[in-house]
Parts: structure tokens; sequence; C-alpha cells
């Protein structure tokens, strides 16, 4: 019965975290188990990744002019997570990661040799 519990528990804890990241909720990772840690890490990476590939192939004027300010990167080394200008949470990144960022975080990035711009079509 209590093994029942325990798994049940757990299916509702990875459904929150789910949850969270879809609605960009930040959850503590002080309040998750290690391995909860882990998976909310592995799912925000992911969840930013596939919103990033968005805007780089943006059709329309406005997501243009909106991707201007940003740029395709791809780190070449291991960085740490930082607030951006757009006041959004970026990293952390590992070496080869795929990374938009707002241009005057990717220039730093580019000048501090952490990574080298990727040339996107319509660019």
């Amino acid at each position: 019965m209590i093994k029942y519990l325990y798994s049940d528990l757990l299916k509702l804890r990875k459904k929150k975290i789910e949850m969270a990241i879809q609605s960009g909720t930040p959850i503590s990772e002080q309040s998750l188990l290690d391995f909860e840690v882990e998976y909310y890490k592995s799912l925000g990476s992911m969840a930013y990744k596939y919103d990033a590939s968005k805007v780089l192939f943006s059709e329309t004027r406005a997501d243009r002019e909106i991707s201007s300010n940003y740029m395709a990167i791809r780190l070449i080394q291991d960085a740490a997570d930082f607030v951006a200008i757009d006041l959004r949470t970026y990293g952390p990144f590992k070496k080869e990661d795929i990374a938009y960022l707002p241009k005057e975080h990717a220039e730093i990035m580019i000048a501090e040799g952490k990574a080298k711009r990727i040339s996107v079509p319509g660019e």
C-alpha cells in the first residue's frame, strides 16, 4: 500500500514540475528531491531550446523585428546561468549548447571566447 502511495505521490510531483515548466512558473529547488532538480533543469532547458528554435525560424515581420535584437550562438565551453537585459534567466549552458540570447549578452560571450555566432537564414 505504501509503495503505491509513494508512486502516486511521485507522479503528482512530476506532473507539477511539468506544469510549472509549461507555465513558466519557477520552482524553488530546495522543495525538490535531488532527482527532481535534475528533471526540472532538463525540462527547463529543453523548453527553452524549443521556444528559442521557434523564434529562430519566425516568419512574421514582428517576429523578425524581435529577433533582430537577439543572436544565435553555439557555446564552446560551459557557462553559468544569468539574468539578461530582457529579465529572463538563461543557462546554465554546457559546451555545444545552442542559445538564442539578447545581442548584448551574445556579443559578450563571443568576446570572452565562450561562444561562436551561428548564421541563421534571414538574419
